[in-house]
């Protein structure tokens, strides 16, 4: 694909080299944005996988409203039990990559000495886990925010991600500029919840409110049928996804839980404000209006001058978020890099990105290798520790 170019960077690789290079100019002078995607959360939460398109298909489906419900209602509490639910045993100390990122990210800013640019990166992410802000609170060196202000009632704005942090030295008027880390959560997080006076997003312990939600409604659904699910889809080798959603239809319509799946749906809409995994995200007005903020902000930061956009653990399956990075490639001085997890991962990008003309669409992969996160890792740690020998050259 001639308006892709790819990099190979396995260890020792010719082409490790040049990408530092590049990496270089890029955390030196250019504005920094992250996509980031369940890949960063593995191995301790599970990947969305086919939920997305099992429920697509599921909503097109000709079947009986109750049953549909039902199945609807299975798929969810599985998704929530795998990649919610689990984050209940997470704690920062197990995240050592994940702590590493935050590390390096921090000190990436803090060696930028432009003044025509912030210290600031933007991350956006799809996660709903609260591992990002995990591991950037762990470091307390580093500014990170999360769109929230206040202390005793904590309440969102995307309005808050404009702010810059400067310190002031005790004994003169210089003031330095603080690192800071933007986390924009443009699915919603397990830390929002919803303020019924206002009608606005407040902060959440989201352990308390896990445990919480996981006693109240566990005893609706049949273990036996959710082990049987969660087989299918682990082991659903080359199936369509229309086989897919039948051989799960099939394990879910054993359960006798119609009458009550109406009464579960109720409550992860009002308890979790998250954007659905299905192509209909949305089932409350807040969660429309918070999507629709964070995913302007998002198309402003790619139309920006010199702007670059780092893509890790995402498989834009999110179509708004596809269209919109498609969109922003026309943007002459944006560049995007894309680590592709594997060969698989490489080619889906191929697709997504065909449309690239003005050659700004960079595919960063190892061969015979999956590009894990300590190899992202690996990599910025080594144009910290070399970053004056790549300038020289």
């Amino acid at each position: 694909m001639p308006n892709i170019t790819e990099w190979i960077v396995n260890e020792d690789d010719a082409e490790l080299k040049d990408f530092q290079r590049r990496l270089v100019d890029i955390f030196s002078g250019a504005r920094v944005n992250f996509l980031i995607g369940s890949g960063f959360s593995k191995p301790f939460l599970e990947t969305l996988g086919d939920l997305e398109d099992i429920q697509t298909h599921l909503s097109r489906l000709s079947m009986e409203p109750a049953d549909k419900l039902l199945l609807t209602g299975y798929l969810l509490w599985i998704y929530f039990c795998n990649c919610m639910y689990a984050m209940v045993d997470v704690q920062a100390e197990e995240l050592v990559e994940q702590r590493r990122f935050a590390n390096l990210m921090y000190a990436l800013m803090n060696e930028r000495s432009t003044p025509v640019l912030s210290k600031q990166i933007n991350i956006f992410t799809t996660n709903y886990d609260p591992i990002l802000e995990l591991v950037f609170d762990a470091n307390r060196n580093i500014a990170y925010n999360d769109g929230f202000e206040g202390r005793i009632n904590p309440y969102f704005s995307s309005s808050n991600f404009s702010k810059l942090i400067y310190r002031q030295a005790i004994f003169s008027n210089n003031k330095v500029e603080v690192p800071v880390v933007n986390i924009l959560k443009m699915h919603g997080s397990l830390t929002w919840d919803r303020i019924p006076e206002t009608d606005n997003i407040g902060y959440c312990d989201y352990r308390e409110k896990l445990h919480r939600f996981y006693e109240e409604n566990h005893k609706t659904f049949d273990q036996e049928i959710v082990d049987t699910m969660n087989y299918i889809l682990d082991n659903k080798e080359n199936k369509s996804i229309p086989e897919l959603t039948e051989d799960l239809a099939k394990a879910a319509l054993k359960s006798t839980a119609h009458g009550r799946m109406e009464d579960f749906l109720k409550n992860y809409t009002e308890q979790l404000q998250i954007v659905n995994p299905t192509k209909e995200k949305f089932d409350t007005t807040i969660m429309n209006i918070a999507y629709h903020e964070l995913i302007r902000i998002f198309s402003n930061e790619l139309e920006k001058e010199n702007s670059v956009l780092l893509v890790y653990g995402f498989s834009f399956k999110d179509e708004h978020i596809l269209e919109i990075t498609k969109r922003s490639i026309v943007n002459p001085t944006l560049q995007i890099y894309i680590f592709c997890y594997d060969d698989i991962s490489a080619e889906e990008m191929m697709r997504h990105f065909q449309v690239a003309k003005n050659h700004n669409i960079f595919l960063v992969r190892m061969e015979n290798e999956e590009f894990q996160l300590n190899r992202l890792n690996d990599i910025l740690q080594s144009i910290i520790e070399d970053k004056g020998d790549y300038r020289a050259k």
